[in-house]
C-alpha cells in the first residue's frame, strides 16, 4: 500500500501540479520570443519542474513544432529524448519550423 501511494499517486498529484503551473503563471511572469494572440510567457524555473514545458510563448506560436526551446539559453529536454529517438531510427517526419530555429541552421550550415 506504501508503495502504491507513493510511487503512483504522489508523482500523479505533482505531475499534474506542474502542469497546471504552466497554464496559469505562464500567462502572467516571463518574456516573450513572439508576440501571440494570448499572454502566453517563457519561464525558465518552470521549464525544469515541467520537463520542458517552460517555453509556453514558443509553443504557443508554433504549436505544431517539436523543439520549444529556440533560444540557445533555453533547455529542452524533451526535443533532446526526440533527438535519440530520431537517432536510432524511432522518429520521424519531426516537425521543426520556428524560425528562429531556421535561422541558427541556415548560420551554422554557412
Amino acid at each position: 500500500m506504501s508503495l502504491l501511494l507513493w510511487g503512483l499517486c504522489l508523482r500523479i498529484v505533482v505531475g499534474y501540479h506542474a502542469i497546471w503551473l504552466i497554464n496559469s503563471a505562464h500567462h502572467v511572469w516571463g518574456y516573450r520570443n513572439y508576440e501571440t494572440t494570448d499572454d502566453s510567457r517563457n519561464l525558465w524555473w518552470a521549464d525544469l519542474l515541467a520537463d520542458g514545458g517552460g517555453w509556453h510563448n514558443n509553443h504557443h506560436a508554433w504549436p505544431r513544432e517539436a523543439r520549444y526551446g529556440h533560444r540557445w539559453w533555453e533547455l529542452d529536454l524533451t526535443w533532446q529524448r526526440i533527438r535519440v529517438l530520431q537517432w536510432f531510427g524511432l522518429a520521424s517526419a519531426v516537425a521543426q519550423k520556428s524560425p528562429l530555429v531556421r535561422t541558427r541552421e541556415a548560420t551554422v550550415a554557412d
